[in-house]
């Protein structure tokens, strides 16, 4: 393993992943609701661990099998641990749809990850860039991209939804949300270029540390959980 600058922002963003998600385990009553932010945030700080052990790692054989196992375990199921938290949080698990929906992201989501485990059809290899070794795309990743994009564009709508519907503090916890998912969520679409060989930094794991401080700022300021 080898130090490098180009791991010290997950890793940063990891510490406030994991000092945000104590300070809520804490803090927040307990709930749906905040159940399902602890998984969500929980597993982002994995997802930041994930990136730089990634950048660290030289062995490239010991690298392919960290990104295997922690791609898996982790990447597979961000998406559907933060719809789960939007759902929870604007109270849409009730609908019918939403619950069937709920659970096909997730049974996706298993699929996705004994497919990355077993073939080479979703992480195809690694490219050593300039920041250290990063994951190629397989033959149907773009199947597991366009998901993952599906996935926050329906949180977006239902967040969205829940602000207009609102108002008072209920309405400034949303915005600050909808902001952090904006951040966090744009940015990463950075961290799925390198996939197809653009050689761009993933400034993802950066500025998902913006996107959790927003978040932490409408748990504070305005009671989120």
């Amino acid at each position: 393993m080898r130090v490098t600058p180009f791991a010290v922002p997950p890793l940063v963003a990891a510490l406030i992943n994991f000092s945000l998600t104590y300070w809520v385990h804490l803090q927040a009553p307990k709930g749906e609701v905040k159940r399902s932010f602890l998984w969500w945030s929980t597993w982002v700080g994995l997802w930041n661990i994930m990136i730089a052990g990634g950048y660290m790692l030289s062995d490239f054989s010991r690298v392919n099998l960290w990104y295997k196992v922690l791609s898996a375990i982790v990447v597979m199921f961000l998406t559907p641990l933060f719809l789960n938290f939007i759902m929870a949080l604007t109270d849409s698990p009730g609908h019918h749809a939403n619950r069937w929906f709920l659970r096909l992201t997730y049974a996706f989501s298993v699929l996705c990850a004994v497919l990355v485990m077993e073939t080479s059809w979703i992480m195809g290899g690694l490219r050593h860039y300039y920041w250290g070794y990063y994951p190629m795309a397989g033959k149907v990743e773009w199947m597991f991209s366009g998901t993952f994009f599906l996935m926050v564009g329906y949180s977006m709508f239902l967040i969205f939804g829940a602000l207009k519907r609102s108002e008072g503090n209920a309405r400034n916890q949303l915005k600050f949300l909808f902001a952090g998912a904006m951040v966090g969520f744009g940015s990463g679409v950075t961290n799925f270029l390198p996939l197809y060989g653009v050689e761009i930094y993933p400034w993802g794991n950066i500025m998902n540390s913006v996107s959790d401080i927003l978040v932490a700022y409408a748990i504070v300021e305005y009671g989120l959980i």
